[in-house]
């Protein structure tokens, strides 16, 4: 495995970016110099509301409520409500573990890991269970190939726009 390490400088204004849990702001020495420091978790977070302003498609949040999304988005592709929320459940129970205890305290139809889903991915999982009827084979087709083994592409139909899931070819 080749490691590549990137010491990355970018100017900004006066300004505190990122802060410790003593809300002091982060800092790190470089260049015999003390510098503000920006953690990976503040870029990431800063390229999720990014992209999110600039496309509301794939606006992405982090949630344990997948199974309402998905069962909405079943519900469209012809399942009856009640078999929309059963095939969801499942769904879901094969991505992470059910969380049963809270639907009989809430009420909450939801798992117990934590999710950044878009809107799109939910669609394009709905799609392509309705098309393959299997849970594992709906997973599996929204999931990237291994290198050499070229991208498989997953259209997803979103608000009249056709939107492609494919991984990444970094090759």
């Amino acid at each position: 495995m080749k490691l590549l390490e990137l010491h990355i400088l970018q100017s900004f204004p006066v300004s505190c970016l990122n802060r410790d849990d003593l809300n002091s702001p982060k800092t790190a020495t470089f260049g015999g110099v003390q510098r503000a420091r920006v953690s990976s978790q503040c870029w990431k977070r800063a390229i999720r509301e990014t992209a999110a302003a600039d496309s509301p498609h794939f606006k992405g949040e982090r949630t344990r409520l997948i199974i309402g999304p998905l069962r909405d988005a079943l519900h469209t592709h012809g399942f009856s409500e009640a078999d929309a929320n059963t095939k969801a459940i499942e769904i879901s129970e094969a991505l992470a573990t059910y969380d049963k205890e809270n639907e009989k305290k809430n009420g909450t139809l939801k798992v117990k890991t934590i999710f950044f889903t878009s809107p799109a991915e939910i669609k394009a999982l709905a799609a392509a269970y309705a098309d393959t009827k299997d849970v594992k084979k709906a997973i599996k087709a929204l999931k990237p190939e291994p290198r050499g083994q070229g991208n498989r592409l997953v259209d997803a139909e979103v608000d009249g726009g056709t939107v492609r899931i494919h991984p990444c070819d970094d090759q």
